[in-house]
């Protein structure tokens, strides 16, 4: 009779699992080599967390990794539940503020991860449009949800090929290309941390990314390597587009598994954005935000710009500021497609100018989007 690995880890897991029904449990040592009974801080998520990562190690059949990574979905369940009914409702009194305004309850979360528990389930097996990106000088992108969640498992797992770990600090420095809402879906899948940089900050201003921010990773356009030249520091570098020496082509993240497996729980309480301010009139103060300030915070600005599930939407906004992540993100994939114009200069084409009107205004009229917002800086 063949051995059934994964059900021997999955019952395993539930059942040290289901014995920590309190934050801190009280486990006698053995009364037998005469030591004292004591106390020992036993936390939920730390079985599932070791026992996946042992079995990583080990080089345990697939199988057994899926299994005990099932564990992490029985709380994240509950969470995705009061996410989903807090969006219902929003959704429901949509014409109706007085009541949404007067009986609309923030969800009360423990474990959720919105790319994993909300964003992949709703887009398995969907082929509906999850991004689209007009380039006023070159060709459309579309994208549907279902590629989408396979694309940013293949960038986690890349990511995580590369070192990047649960907390790790990324700076993010890219315009409007695919590779950004990637990036995003796969570092809420892994637990990192994203430093949103704007494409026109100083050598000066990453520095200060990395002294402050803790970065220990970098991904970047070619027009912008350059920049970081003179940071001589110890952090994985990783490039989107063509190829540049010294730096990991991102390109080869396509070549990773479609599957990714989280190693543990994510807490809502988790970090997943570290925000530097613009610093106008002292030096930029740091603004963390975490899997549920942000994920679930910006149920608001869905109900404020109006999107519906069958909606096309227009954000004018480029990455590096929050206004990209509140309109081009979180919001539109809670119900529809984000509509993204990027520009780019004929001579270097990874590097974004700035939005012009006029050249977008055919655009809109050719595909007309529900509504339009953006960001106080263009």
């Amino acid at each position: 009779m063949r051995f059934n690995w994964s059900c021997a880890i999955f019952r395993l897991a539930v059942i040290l699992e289901e014995s920590l029904d309190h934050p801190q449990a009280e486990r006698p040592s053995p009364d037998s080599a005469g030591l004292p009974r004591c106390r020992v801080a036993l936390c939920r998520g730390t079985i599932t967390a070791f026992i996946l990562s042992r079995l990583r190690q080990l080089d345990f059949p697939r199988c057994c990794l899926m299994a005990a990574g099932q564990i992490s979905g029985v709380h994240q369940r509950e969470g995705l539940k009061a996410f989903l009914a807090a969006r219902e409702f929003l959704l429901t009194h949509r014409e109706d503020y007085e009541t949404a305004y007067r009986d609309f309850r923030w969800p009360q979360l423990d474990k959720f991860n919105w790319a994993l528990d909300y964003f992949d389930t709703f887009a398995r097996d969907n082929d509906k449009a999850a991004l689209w990106i007009v380039d006023e000088n070159g060709p459309e992108v579309k994208l549907s949800f279902a590629e989408m969640s396979r694309r940013s498992n293949q960038v986690a797992n890349f990511l995580r090929q590369q070192g990047v770990r649960r907390g790790d600090r990324m700076i993010v420095q890219l315009p409007n290309v695919v590779a950004i809402w990637e990036i995003m879906l796969a570092a809420l899948k892994l637990g990192a941390i994203v430093i949103p940089a704007a494409t026109l900050l100083t050598v000066g201003d990453l520095r200060d990314r990395f002294d402050r921010g803790k970065a220990r990773h970098v991904i970047t356009i070619p027009g912008l390597t350059e920049k970081f030249a003179t940071l001589a520091r110890d952090y994985t570098r990783i490039v989107v587009g063509p190829a540049e020496e010294g730096w990991t082509p991102y390109s080869q993240a396509y070549e990773q598994n479609r599957d990714f497996i989280p190693d543990g729980e994510t807490n809502a309480t988790d970090p997943f954005m570290l925000y530097f301010t613009s610093g106008t009139t002292a030096l930029p103060k740091l603004v963390l935000h975490t899997h549920q300030s942000y994920p679930v915070g910006h149920l608001a600005t869905m109900y404020w710009i109006g999107i519906r599930p069958t909606d096309l939407h227009l954000n004018i906004s480029t990455p590096g500021w929050a206004k990209h992540a509140w309109s081009s993100f979180f919001a539109p994939g809670m119900q529809a497609p984000p509509f993204s114009f990027t520009t780019t200069i004929a001579s270097a084409p990874s590097t974004p100018s700035k939005w012009s009107p006029a050249a977008a205004l055919p655009r809109c009229v050719r595909h007309p989007p529900f509504g339009v917002s953006s960001s106080s800086r263009i």
